[in-house]
């Protein structure tokens, strides 16, 4: 136990070294952006499919002022990005969570090595660059490669992003301040942050995306002729809910209303499920569908559950929802409202807040209080704290609570 305990602290002390390196070049480096006049930002966003849809109401917006974007995708969000903007889809591998802290400081010294020659490119005037702004929404030391693939090609004119550590040394602007920093903000607000202290650009992010964008959505019927809600037992094994939280919570949710239990497209968690729950009023839906074919499912339902990931975050759009957070911080990764959030619930340090959006839907967040969190260590210990911690019986009391208001 101690050797995960030190482990922690080692990674803890990494991440907060790499942070005020990156706030010493910051201070030295950040240039006065806000006077020069944008019209093309090439927006990186090359990770995974929850980070891109979290984001996407952003980027809309940010389009609706009249800013041409082009976004660095992934193979994992590609599909979803490519809908509404110019993509440049980066072949790259992801840094696994596991690997990203152990290869932190070996990514910043290969970067740093590079430098020379990417400044290099980026004063040549050989080429033009084709974007006034490289931004970079990708948090911490997460995927270095887009920056260096766009100052290797002198993409764009200036580059902005959050606090990278030592390698700031490759942004014009970056926000001192991290996301554990500002851990009362969202993502969102944290880029609106960004941009606003960064380039001078103030835009008020909608709450919702209306779910007609994805049109696959209205290719499947789901016709259940009874009032029903979804629970989506689907997400990173590492993360997710023991199989007899699941059972409990299933057989106390479908005490008053049918239940229809999905899961990833993999369906590895179903049978599971299916075997240890025993009630009539559960049906359980083997995926064969992909995400917005199912939103035609979540639509019609009165409410949604499921852990925070890619999939949630897509599946409870279009209705009242509860996200439940084990290793991840909950308010940078919550759903995005413009409304403040309030706890509703409280036992035993396990906590549920909700907040309403503007189109009247109820978005709530269940969390046990942990001072580990988040995790650098990735579920190596042994108790599980976040996980065994999740008070199922007390998402059902408030669900419950809910009865009138969403059945």
């Amino acid at each position: 136990m101690w050797k995960i305990q030190f482990k922690n602290k080692l990674m803890r002390l990494v991440v907060k070294t790499t942070k005020c390196i990156g706030k010493l070049i910051a201070s030295v480096r950040n240039r006065n952006l806000k006077q020069i006049k944008i019209k093309k930002i090439l927006v990186n966003r090359s990770d995974r499919i929850g980070d891109a849809i979290i984001t996407l109401p952003f980027l809309l917006e940010l389009k609706k002022q009249g800013y041409d974007l082009t976004i660095m995708t992934s193979t994992y969000n590609d599909f979803i990005l490519n809908r509404f903007f110019p993509t440049i889809p980066m072949d790259h591998p992801i840094l696994s969570q596991e690997s990203k802290p152990n290869l932190l400081w070996k990514e910043c010294i290969q970067r740093i090595r590079n430098t020379p020659q990417l400044i290099g490119n980026h004063l040549s005037k050989d080429k033009e660059p084709e974007f006034d702004i490289f931004l970079d929404l990708m948090l911490g030391e997460k995927s270095p490669e887009g920056i260096y693939y766009a100052r290797k090609n002198r993409l764009a004119k200036y580059y902005i992003g959050c606090n990278k550590g030592p390698l700031n040394i490759f942004q014009d602007y970056s926000l001192k301040k991290t996301l554990i920093e500002l851990s009362e903000l969202d993502i969102i607000q944290y880029y609106e942050k960004l941009i606003n202290d960064g380039l001078g650009i103030k835009i008020k992010t909608p709450d919702y995306i209306g779910i007609e964008s994805f049109k696959e959505y209205q290719q499947k019927g789901f016709n259940f002729k009874f009032p029903f809600g979804v629970v989506f037992i689907g997400g990173e094994p590492k993360r997710n809910l023991t199989i007899n939280q699941w059972k409990i919570l299933i057989e106390r949710l479908a005490e008053d209303i049918n239940i229809v239990v999905i899961d990833d497209p993999k369906n590895i968690i179903l049978p599971k499920i299916r075997d240890v729950v025993r009630n009539k009023n559960v049906y359980f839906i083997k995926n064969r569908y992909n995400l917005f074919e199912l939103l035609s499912l979540t639509k019609k339902a009165r409410f949604f559950i499921g852990m925070d990931g890619g999939g949630s975050h897509i599946l409870s759009l279009p209705t009242n929802a509860m996200m439940i957070f084990t290793s991840e911080m909950r308010n940078p990764f919550r759903p995005h409202s413009n409304n403040s959030y309030k706890t509703i619930l409280l036992r035993n340090n396990f906590n549920i807040e909700e907040t309403k959006t503007s189109t009247d839907l109820i978005k709530a967040i269940a969390f046990k209080s942990l001072p580990c969190r988040p995790c650098f260590v990735k579920f190596e210990c042994k108790k599980r704290k976040c996980i065994e911690g999740v008070d199922v019986e007390l998402i059902a009391e408030y669900i419950k609570l809910k009865k009138v208001e969403w059945m």
